[in-house]
């Protein structure tokens, strides 16, 4: 019979490293303090094993990780675990943190940073461990503040997707007016083939300005009733109006976690100085009122004595008015700067009410035919008028009348009555005084007489003076 061979003595372990023992041991693996080193390797906290190949892992855990490395020899894997686990122990590279900060060198010499997000795991290869960790400590700062955003979702959410989402949006959270140029944007914007096609990260800022250059430079057409009317590139103005739309589409994308970059701010506006000065006398206000539509007389009216912007006009409705106050209500959901005002009616605006028929249930509107009809047909109708009087005969664009020049009308006029700005900026509506300033300049007669008022007052002193030098030189 055939006797086994007796099993070599194992080699003496350095210090703090045992062989393991129990089920689930087996040879060339061996434990740290007692612990049992099995397949599954997360029960032990370090220790060395034998792989297939021949080589040797020595593993250990630091700051809830679990570290491995790879050596030639058992004996060597024994000595680096040593004097890893001392070094542990010893706190020497508490501060360093090795590979559980996130950053691992690689054999090239590069840095891999890492993280864990919502369950997914991501890395990313940098070429030196500075760019690396501050790549790293970027992505925790946005994950820890909630501003955090995988790549993918900005790489898989359309621009179209996205134009979508923001009419949406405008239906409950913007006033008509505004809601319907953010239409005419959209169909511009689906147009332009420079966003066609595109997920929101691929659209730069260089995609953003090819797109303004086009507004200013593309003649468009538009045909109406089977006439084909040429309309003229957007001015410097009505760009920036169409890039403050751009850029709160993609803030409002930022803000709905669809993209990380708002390439709209890369573009500056143009902030063209405002020359839209021109008010009328009351000659050309007569002469307009007369060549208007009778349907339109009482709006012309009405606006140049309470100066309502056009849409606030428009959906104005016989609930809003309070003829027994004599005031409109204007509610934040109808207004540009969404702030509820209230305007005082005088009585050539009560005039103008009384030409139109008195609505039966509130909601119906104080002008129904303008109500009725587009913005558009409004303005070419009032346009026509005036074209009709001669008061646009060689005016240049800023001199021009539009129907915003009846808003200017009434801010003109009570400036030059003598009513101070604040008051006139309240009743305009505005958030600011900048944008009331640029009728200051009416008030020149009124800042004239205050002048004046000084000279008044010398003369007025040296006269009391001399007066006085008399009677007294006269007294016996």
């Amino acid at each position: 019979m055939n006797t086994p061979a007796p099993q070599a003595a194992p080699a003496a372990l350095p210090q703090g490293i045992i062989a393991p023992t129990g089920k689930g041991a087996r040879p060339g693996a061996f434990g740290v303090e007692g612990r049992c080193m099995t397949r599954k390797r997360q029960r032990a906290e370090s220790g060395v094993r034998q792989l297939k190949g021949g080589a040797w892992q020595w593993f250990y855990t630091f700051a809830g990780r679990l570290y491995r490395h790879r050596s030639k020899s058992q004996e060597e894997a024994e000595r680096k675990l040593a004097e890893m686990l001392e070094a542990i122990r010893a706190g020497t590279i508490a501060a360093k943190a090795g590979p559980s900060n996130g950053l691992k060198r690689l054999p090239d010499g590069r840095y891999q940073y890492s993280w864990s997000y919502r369950g997914h795991y991501h890395r990313i290869i940098a070429p030196t461990r500075a760019i690396a960790a501050a790549s790293l400590g970027k992505i925790r700062g946005e994950i820890a503040e909630g501003r955090y955003l995988e790549k993918e979702t900005a790489h898989l959410t359309t621009f179209e997707d996205a134009v979508k989402k923001f009419l949406k949006w405008g239906e409950t959270n913007v006033s008509p007016g505004t809601y319907r140029r953010d239409m005419e944007c959209a169909a511009l914007w689906r147009g332009f083939e420079g966003f066609k096609g595109k997920t929101l990260a691929r659209i730069t800022p260089a995609d953003v300005e090819d797109y303004r250059t086009a507004r200013l430079t593309t003649v468009r057409s538009r045909t109406i009733s089977g006439h084909t009317f040429e309309i003229r590139p957007a001015g410097k103005r009505t760009c920036d109006l169409d890039l403050a739309r751009l850029r709160r589409l993609f803030s409002l994308c930022i803000k709905w976690k669809l993209t990380k970059e708002n390439p709209a701010l890369g573009v500056a506006f143009f902030r063209p100085e405002s020359k839209h000065d021109r008010f009328l006398t009351h000659d050309e206000e007569a002469a307009i009122v007369k060549a208007c539509p009778a349907d339109v007389r009482p709006a012309v009216l009405f606006a140049v004595n309470t100066g309502l912007r056009q849409m606030e006009l428009m959906t104005l409705t016989w609930g809003q008015v309070d003829l027994h106050r004599k005031t409109v209500t204007l509610t934040a959901d109808k207004t540009k700067s969404k702030k509820t005002r209230r305007v005082p009616l005088n009585a050539r605006a009560l005039e103008a009410l009384k030409a139109v028929p008195r609505g039966i249930t509130p909601g119906a509107p104080v002008f129904p035919v303008i109500a009725a009809r587009s913005q558009q047909s409004l303005m070419r109708r009032f346009d026509s008028a005036v074209e009709g009087t001669g008061i646009n005969k060689g005016a240049a664009g800023p001199q021009r009348v539009t129907w915003h020049t009846l808003r200017h009308t009434f801010a003109s006029r009570l400036v030059q009555s003598g009513v101070n700005l604040l008051t006139v900026k309240e009743l305009l509506g505005h958030s600011s005084l900048v944008m009331v300033m640029r009728y200051a300049h009416l008030a020149d007669e009124n800042l004239k007489a205050a002048v004046d008022a000084l000279t008044l007052a010398d003369n007025l002193q040296t006269t009391c003076n001399r007066s006085g030098e008399g009677s007294e030189g006269g007294a016996p």
